[in-house]
């Protein structure tokens, strides 16, 4: 559970620095270049939590 809650937390992290990046640069294509940044993060951490739960 602790690991669950550490993950969420530090996605959280990424996600709001990222959302103030591309606040603070809205013509950069850092939108696009956060979501794929996020959907990485979260595939590989989904990939952590699995190879936890098989171990």
């Amino acid at each position: 559970m602790e690991r669950i809650v550490k993950t969420v937390l530090m996605l959280a992290a990424y996600g709001l620095t990222l959302a103030l990046c591309e606040h603070a640069i809205p013509q950069s294509g850092v939108r696009k270049a956060a979501r794929a940044a996020i959907g990485l993060l979260f595939i590989g951490t989904v990939a952590e939590q699995i190879a936890g739960i098989l171990q």
